[in-house]
């Protein structure tokens, strides 16, 4: 039983870094452009894309490629929250929508460094 909900959790945790990559490959402009709005160069968004598809299938597959994945993608979250989510800079209902979305990226990378560990971890 613990096989079968490790493997939907990696998949649920896949997904969103896959689906990520499939909607900045749809629109690599618009995305680019939200890059550049933060101050970084938009031609980032093809290393993004290519970042969260190779690391959403590495989370998919299990085993060592989950571990260096989840590790990767929770370094990778840390800059995406303070660039994209200051609500320490911002007042009312931006600040509530960004408080909310920059901790819900800590609890993702909570559950990344647990599937980081949990692959890590010999089967008993």
């Amino acid at each position: 039983m613990a096989t079968i909900l490790t493997t939907f959790g990696r998949a649920g945790l896949a997904s969103l870094f896959l689906l990520g990559a499939f909607y900045k490959a749809t629109d690599p402009a618009g995305w680019s452009a939200e890059l550049q709005s933060v101050g970084l160069p938009g031609a980032l968004i093809w290393g993004v894309i290519a970042f969260e598809a190779l690391g959403g299938a590495a989370l998919l597959h299990g085993g060592r490629p989950a571990v260096a994945a989840g590790l990767a993608f929770a370094v990778y979250i840390l800059p995406i929250n303070a660039l994209f989510y200051p609500f320490w800079a911002t007042e009312g209902d931006i600040a509530r929508l960004q408080a909310s979305a920059f901790f819900k990226n800590v609890a993702l990378i909570g559950a990344l460094l647990h599937v980081a560990g949990r692959e890590a971890t010999p089967a008993r």
